[in-house]
């Protein structure tokens, strides 16, 4: 399962109505949290936002 596969399902899984119940394990918030880590938005001078992995 690649990452945006994780992501799109972990979304699925916390934004349902059901998951007010649930709370995310330790090691589920490090990786979303990792994964945030990774990326750097510049804005450039004609005001558009470029996302950069830094991996």
């Amino acid at each position: 399962m690649n990452i945006i596969h994780k992501l799109n399902y972990m979304a699925q899984i916390y934004s349902s109505t059901s998951s007010n119940k649930m709370n995310p394990k330790k090691n589920t918030i490090q990786f979303i949290l990792n994964y945030s880590k990774a990326f750097r938005t510049i804005r450039t001078e004609s005001d558009v936002l470029i996302e950069l992995n830094l991996n």
